[in-house]
């Protein structure tokens, strides 16, 4: 598959109290599974042995340990999902509780532990570590939503090309994914109740929200499935975990990745409430979210790239024509042209949080050159001083002044 600048977001954890994931066909019906246990792929990789690369409706997973683990998705400018990544080896992750400092680094490392010593202890060992109380009572999974989200650009690494140049990396083709009923479903128990009246209603709906299970919208076609790993030693294993920042949400990869590529008919968005969700479209839209904001016009306004038509334009501007004090623009990374920037001309204050601005590029479609020049103008034309007043421009928390560098 040709490699594109792709963007990682983490779209949050799902609750597994069987320590295994399933994917599958929404209406299959088991009599082509594949299930593989996690320290099988490993030690097949480690082998350099191939997987039997079967075609199958029904994948299963089984891991270790019980907790929360994460489910991350790959999109284009358009926001179209192209790839869906999961750690099998991760049950502390983002959009849980059990992603805290206190937690996620002692929890992982018990693990390791545990698991040396279960390896140990038994020749053949498939015990694996429960939870005492089930991860959807004990763990709380609320800290996936907000009001921005954050591309996880420090996760490049889990996709090509940059993943096949890290030391010891292999990439290794698991199976094909038949989809017939136009969903490809994850969750961690791998039945649906009531299956043929649940999917009359799923059918039926414009927006499929990670949960409990989630519900990805695709084409019916034949996914290929691929297994990300690199091989590391309780060293450098354990230099990862200690170097993550929590604080800023920063955590290292777990291998093995799951990767499901070449995926159609999906889009990432955010809901009136903030909340991501997925859909079928064929047309680019802003999103619910900053509809919303449009309609109910608020003195303070802010928003992430993905409320954007297209996360390397500005066109979204064009709608903020009311009276607004400050407007906060986070993680736009994509962005190559800001003239748009201009339609702002009647806010207070801009902020700039994450963003990618390439301050000392003066090109005349640059940020710099933009922001400087609108701040030229509103000190120094007395008309429109007299009606907006001084631009204050916040980058990341600090204001700075633009108007000395043209």
């Amino acid at each position: 598959m040709k490699n594109e600048n792709l963007l990682i977001y983490c779209i949050g954890s799902i609750p597994v109290d069987s320590a295994q994931i399933f994917l599958y066909d929404f209406l299959s019906d088991k009599k082509q599974a594949f299930s593989i246990k996690e320290k099988e792929i490993v030690k097949k990789l480690k082998e350099n042995q191939k997987f039997s690369n079967k075609k199958t409706d029904y994948l299963n997973i089984i891991s270790f340990a019980d907790g929360a683990y994460p489910c991350y998705v790959a999109i284009d400018n358009t926001k179209k999902v192209r790839k869906i990544f999961f750690e099998i080896n991760n049950s502390c992750g983002w959009g849980s509780n059990m992603f805290h400092p206190d937690v996620r680094k002692p929890r992982l490392e018990n693990e390791r532990k545990m698991r040396a010593q279960f390896d140990t202890a038994f020749v053949d060992n498939d015990m694996q570590l429960d939870m005492p109380v089930s991860a959807r009572v004990g763990v709380d999974f609320q800290t996936r939503h907000r009001k921005t989200y954050t591309p996880w650009n420090w996760f490049n690494q889990i996709n090509e090309p940059l993943f096949s140049k890290q030391k010891n990396a292999i990439r290794s083709k698991l199976c094909e994914l038949k989809i017939k009923s136009k969903f490809i479903v994850h969750d961690d128990f791998g039945e649906i109740e009531n299956k043929k009246k649940e999917y009359q209603k799923v059918s039926k709906l414009k927006k499929f929200y990670p949960d409990e299970n989630v519900y990805f919208p695709a084409k019916n076609k034949t996914y290929p499935v691929y297994v990300h790993h690199v091989f590391k030693n309780e060293k450098e294993l354990q230099k990862d975990l200690d170097d993550e920042n929590l604080q800023y949400e920063n955590s290292n990869p777990i291998y093995p990745i799951i990767c499901v590529e070449e995926i159609e008919d999906c889009y990432l968005s955010k809901d009136k409430d903030y909340k991501l969700f997925f859909q079928r479209k064929s047309k680019a839209n802003i999103s619910e979210n900053l509809i919303n904001q449009i309609k109910i016009k608020p003195k303070e306004l802010k928003i992430c790239q993905l409320d954007s038509d297209n996360l390397s334009s500005l066109k979204c501007l064009d709608q903020l024509i009311w009276k607004i004090d400050t407007i906060e623009l986070w993680n736009f990374t994509e962005v190559t042209d800001w003239t748009n920037l201009k339609k702002l001309i009647h806010v207070k204050c801009i902020k700039f949080m994450n963003c990618d601005l390439k301050i000392n590029d003066m090109g005349p479609k640059t940020w710099a050159y933009i922001m400087a020049k609108m701040q030229t103008v509103r000190k120094n034309d007395s008309s429109i001083n007299a009606v907006y007043g001084n631009l204050t421009i916040n980058v990341n928390g600090k204001d700075i002044d633009l108007t000395t560098i043209l």
